[in-house]
């Protein structure tokens, strides 16, 4: 069955839940690494 252009499907909740979990777990752990990378190298962190 053709369907109308532009039109998609509705997503599973469980999908777009898990894809948002994912997509922003792994930006804060990159900010987290970023933020004690920098933090070691002004001696910061272990001072």
């Amino acid at each position: 069955m053709a369907r109308p252009e532009g039109f998609e499907p509705p997503t599973a909740w469980f999908v777009a839940r898990y894809s948002i979990q994912l997509s922003y777990g792994r930006l804060t752990e990159m900010r987290i690494l970023r933020i004690s990378s920098s933090l070691v190298k002004k001696n910061l962190l272990f001072s």
